[in-house]
């Protein structure tokens, strides 16, 4: 299925990176983009009602709740990138995915989401990965080999580049 892995012995470890959100946060996401009727269906569980809306829009991203300092909080996940070493790697939420949060979900009737922090973190191992999750890790490792290749190959051409002048400056 991913032929550029078959050289691997394992895969690569799923990180998933996006906003680190608090239970208000979570209440203000659920009340912006669902019915009372739909929290309600859910038993009142705000977390359990975007999740069930997300799988029946097909959503590829999650809610994913974790710990920290005894507090619990929620990762709304924007990306997935590899980790080849276990260790966490640098992601960071581009600028449209930050404008399609708030285009979805607002400000928050009260500022909810004016401050936000973002979340590098592992799949936590308690949870299933969802049916996405390597796809959208496999697209990242595209583009993150695409853009080292591009920078190896202008990094080249300038060698080269530089090379002929002095040659054709010492001839």
């Amino acid at each position: 299925m991913f032929p550029y892995w078959n050289h691997l012995s394992e895969l690569p470890t799923p990180f998933i990176f996006g906003f680190a959100l608090t239970q208000i946060q979570v209440d203000a996401m659920a009340r912006h983009i669902l019915s009372a009727e739909e929290i309600a269906a859910v038993g009142g569980s705000t977390y359990r009602a975007i999740g069930r809306k997300m799988e029946e829009v097909g959503a590829t991203t999650a809610l994913v709740p974790f710990w920290e300092n005894k507090v619990k909080y929620y990762c709304y996940v924007a990306g997935v990138v590899p980790s080849f070493n276990g260790k966490n790697p640098k992601a960071t939420i581009a600028k449209p995915l930050i404008k399609h949060f708030f285009d979805t979900y607002g400000r928050g009737p009260n500022g909810e989401f004016e401050k936000m922090r973002s979340i590098c973190m592992p799949w936590p191992e308690m949870y299933a990965f969802p049916d996405w999750l390597y796809p959208r890790m496999f697209q990242a490792t595209r583009i993150i080999l695409q853009k080292r290749a591009d920078k190896a190959r202008a990094e080249a051409e300038k060698v080269a580049s530089d090379t002929d002048k002095s040659l054709a400056t010492n001839a």
